[in-house]
């Protein structure tokens, strides 16, 4: 079995000491915290597109693992879009090896500040394949289309201890670009968080599970966004 070093795959806030994700094993953590809960509440389909954001995009470990699962499921979307979002790049380097469990799955390991738009504003990564799901075609800084996104994985700091890195706008953004039936996944279930996203009209559940941290799943209403 593969040595992962979980302290190298995530990264630390210079300022609070918060880690960014369970450095005893945060793929799993990403698997149980952002995917598999995404995944049950709204299962891709073969021959659909599939869209996604992660916000917080940090080395991409929820992307790389949805990709992963969908590999590893034989789930083959007509087309798979994400887009990633990470304000803070200069955190990430060095870059470490990427873990073998996610060869063909995250095309943009490495690639350093360079690979990552500056802002939440300014621009997107969007990874895109089409048809094989081993085949990605990578553009930066591409605009986003009319498109809404069917999962979103949100993996801010604790904006408790981070308030200044949760932009005002942010899940108002975020649901815009959503649809009824559209899941957000996060490991923030902080109370500003959850009046804020039922607010706009998610209906939330809490997930408690032994040794793994709470999850936060938020699914839109069927009547979709609230004024």
């Amino acid at each position: 079995m593969e040595e992962l070093d979980g302290a190298a795959l995530s990264y630390r806030h210079p300022r609070s000491g918060e880690w960014a994700h369970d450095v005893r094993d945060p793929l799993r953590e990403a698997l149980q915290v952002s995917v598999l809960p995404a995944w049950e509440s709204l299962p891709p389909q073969s021959g659909r597109p599939l869209r996604w954001i992660e916000v917080g995009f940090g080395r991409g470990l929820a992307s790389a693992t949805a990709l992963r699962e969908l590999l590893r499921r034989g789930v083959q979307p007509s087309r798979v879009e994400i887009d990633g979002c990470e304000a803070f790049p200069q955190r990430l380097e060095p870059w470490p090896s990427c873990p073998k469990v996610y060869e063909g799955c995250a095309p943009w390991w490495g690639g350093g500040a360079d690979v990552f738009p500056l802002g939440w504003v300014d621009g997107r990564v969007l990874l895109v394949h089409e048809a094989a799901p081993a085949c990605f075609e990578q553009s930066l800084r591409r605009p986003l289309g009319a498109e809404s996104y069917d999962w979103i994985f949100l993996d801010l700091f604790s904006p408790g201890r981070h308030e200044d890195e949760w932009h005002p706008g942010l899940l108002e953004a975020l649901t815009a670009r959503a649809h009824p039936g559209s899941v957000l996944t996060s490991f923030t279930c902080a109370r500003v968080v959850r009046d804020a996203l039922e607010g706009l009209g998610w209906e939330l559940e809490i997930l408690r599970r032994p040794d793994i941290r709470d999850t936060l799943r938020a699914r839109l209403a069927p009547s979709g966004p609230r004024a």
